[in-house]
């Protein structure tokens, strides 16, 4: 099978041509919501979400890389863990401040987004939502062509573009 970018003037006979300009918006057709995990999240590209397949408003821009986070480590994570990525140049206890903060405008935003919190973790079960990203891993990592071939549906461009945080396993890019 011959991959071919839209720009390609004349195929051969015998390709298979796959479109690889970024799909309409909509979510793909593996994810079906369920009671428990009724979000689908994709990070891939821009930020988009769906609510039991239902297009929604992006959070507000200064929380997504709070989302972001959340979504990419479905386990409780420390609320100092969290200032210290979201914002390392800060004292304690102002990041403290700006962190609640966000996770107020995260609830009003989404109020039905099932964040689990206490005065020290803060969580976002992975059970309760579908990710783009956790998609596209076991899709590419997969020796089914249709499992390729639905990563490369759900791949739509750089994660994070020109974005930076602190505390990602390479201490730069995300």
């Amino acid at each position: 099978m011959t991959l071919l970018s839209p720009r390609t003037e004349a195929a051969p006979p015998h390709a298979t041509f796959i479109d690889m300009r970024e799909p309409a918006f909509s979510p793909i057709g593996a994810f079906v919501p369920t009671a428990e995990q009724p979000f689908a999240f994709y990070l891939l590209g821009d930020i988009r979400l769906c609510y039991w397949q239902q297009p929604q408003d992006r959070p507000p821009f200064r929380t997504q890389s709070l989302l972001a986070a959340l979504l990419l480590n479905p386990k409780p994570l420390r609320r100092e863990q969290l200032v210290s990525m979201l914002f390392p140049n800060l004292p304690e206890r102002d990041g403290r401040r700006r962190l609640s903060h966000l996770l107020w405008l995260l609830r009003q935003a989404l109020p039905d987004l099932p964040l689990v919190t206490d005065a020290e973790t803060i969580l976002l079960p992975a059970a309760a939502r579908w990710l783009d990203v956790e998609a596209f891993q076991k899709g590419a990592t997969s020796h089914s062509l249709d499992d390729w071939l639905h990563a490369i549906q759900l791949y739509r461009g750089i994660s994070c573009q020109g974005a930076t945080m602190t505390g990602c396993s390479n201490g730069a890019k995300p």
